[in-house]
């Protein structure tokens, strides 16, 4: 389930539900190589050399259509691994200040594994997780 507003024209807004199929380990060619294909420049000051894309599959075929189509060139060089029906989602980067001159640099993905009630309330899903411990 997405925490934030990802690509809200693409329809990856919050409370998405979809089901992550792989995580891919990409170099930092890779990912300099996919930003130049998109015409941005990296701006991250992060010393990994390796990132991670998630490849996310939506419950709804219309939610992540742009990505998919963006994605289309990497997914077929990777045919025997990804899937076209999958969307790739990658970290964020965020610049916190912390104080005059201290900041953080933040890198994360905005999903969570699963939901709780209350975030779920409204839903429809085929299946779900129920554990009670009666005292």
């Amino acid at each position: 389930m997405n925490r934030t507003n990802i690509d809200f024209e693409d329809g990856i807004v919050k409370y998405v539900i979809s089901i992550l199929k792989n995580i891919e380990l990409i170099s930092e060619d890779e990912y300099n190589s996919e930003l130049e294909g998109q015409n941005e420049l990296s701006t991250s000051v992060a010393t990994h050399k390796q990132r991670l894309k998630l490849w996310i599959e939506f419950s709804l075929e219309m939610i992540g259509q742009r990505c998919r189509f963006k994605a289309k060139p990497h997914v077929i060089s990777k045919r025997d691994i990804l899937d076209f029906r999958w969307s790739p989602i990658t970290a964020r980067t965020a610049n916190i200040p912390l104080g005059s001159r201290i900041k953080c640099h933040r890198i994360q993905f905005f999903i969570t594994p699963a939901c709780a009630i209350h975030q779920s309330q409204g839903g429809t899903f085929d299946q779900i997780v129920y554990q009670y411990d009666k005292p």
